[in-house]
């Protein structure tokens, strides 16, 4: 689906903001740095995703000195609206109170930005947070399976600072905490396996390092018997989709909760869990072609940003794959950080989406880019 305006009430900088002509292919926002062209982008994603990209605290988006902020926009004959205030969210779709499935479920986006080419060769959590995103795109139970698992965890860290813990409900806690792993690690493997599909043939490979490591002979078994077809596997039907592995994995996981518990207790927080995943990205070496290369400790710059380009392009293959929506592609800025070549790749993925790319340059340095696309200055 296709955003057809946007309109915006003390969102940010903006007091207000009102786009009736959005063109159903390339956008580009062009103004001056510190203006709200990122603020822009924020909030197209927040109508998908109902949280900021750039902010865990959704109410710093309420301008200053305000007590809410509205996003609204009409995607094909609904008009949505999205209205923040500091203490919660409300989405409206045609009025009616709803949910952020129902907002899934019309609008979906891919989001560029200069940080997230660093993705490989910045903090795991990055690398995290990403694959959380893609998925919960692709399977909105996944983000609750994620939610109760990271409020168990920390219970279970506040309980790991006690002298005498209640040994009933740590293992009341542990138990159900596994359950969830075992969903969120086997989900995750799923999808990983499922994006190194399609980045096969440009010799790349995505390798899921799972906490704990003692997982992976089942990880690895669990992934021959399961077709990379079935990418997302909604949290409510786990058990049936993911057969005896479910329960296998929770097994695993309990039990190296119960011998790591000791040692966790010394410490004050846990060791191990989908909290201290890793991924980390693989290119075949040129000159050696049976070896791969660690692209965030071994690859160039260019090498790192054509990965993160190429991992985008698979995100938003596997959207369109999965939910059968062509997402929207967000370009916050990032023309400036790369070379010709790779500007030439973003533009090849913008032609086939509604895209919205913001810059500071000026516009003869992204020719290729405007030509046909729709003109958006903010002052």
């Amino acid at each position: 689906m296709k955003i057809k305006t946007l309109s915006l009430v003390n969102f940010r900088n903006f007091n207000e903001l009102n786009l009736s002509s959005i063109s159903e292919g390339i956008n580009i926002i062009s103004a001056p740095n510190a203006s709200g062209k990122s603020n822009l982008l924020e909030s197209i994603y927040m109508l998908s995703l109902g949280a900021s990209p750039r902010t865990s605290n959704g109410s710093e988006v309420i301008k200053w000195n305000e007590k809410f902020a509205r996003i609204s926009t009409k995607v094909g004959d609904d008009d949505i609206a999205l209205f923040i205030k500091r203490s919660n969210k409300t989405f409206l779709i045609n009025g009616k109170k709803s949910s952020i499935k129902d907002l899934r479920s019309r609008i979906l986006v891919v989001y560029f930005h200069p940080p997230g080419l660093t993705l490989f060769s910045g903090s795991p959590t990055n690398r995290r947070r990403f694959l959380n995103r893609l998925i919960a795109q692709l399977d909105i139970s996944y983000i609750y399976s994620l939610s109760s698992y990271t409020k168990l965890l920390t219970k279970r860290n506040s309980m790991l600072k006690k002298d005498q813990p209640n040994e009933v409900i740590f293992l009341s806690i542990e138990e159900e905490m596994a359950k969830l792993a075992s969903i969120l690690i086997l989900t995750r493997a799923l999808v990983v396996q499922a994006i190194n599909k399609e980045l096969a043939p440009f010799g790349m490979t995505l390798r899921y390092k799972h906490s704990p490591q003692s997982l992976r002979e089942i990880i690895r078994e669990f992934l021959q018997e399961i077709s990379a077809e079935k990418v997302i596997i909604p949290s409510a039907t786990a058990n049936q989709t993911f057969g005896n592995y479910s329960e296998i994995v929770r097994e695993k996981f309990l039990e190296s909760l119960k011998k790591m518990r000791e040692k966790e207790m010394l410490l004050g927080f846990s060791l191990f869990g989908p909290q201290r995943d890793d991924f980390r990205f693989y290119l075949k070496d040129e000159m050696y072609p049976d070896e791969l290369r660690d692209v965030g400790r071994f690859g160039s710059r260019g090498e790192q940003r054509m990965s993160v380009i190429r991992l985008k392009l698979v995100e938003s293959r596997l959207i369109s794959q999965h939910t059968k929506l062509v997402p929207i592609l967000l370009f916050d800025d990032i023309f400036s950080e790369l070379d010709e070549a790779n500007r030439e790749l973003v533009y090849e993925i913008m032609q086939q989406h509604q895209s919205f790319l913001t810059t500071a340059e000026e516009l003869r340095t992204i020719r290729t880019v405007i030509d046909g696309a729709n003109l958006i200055k903010l002052k």
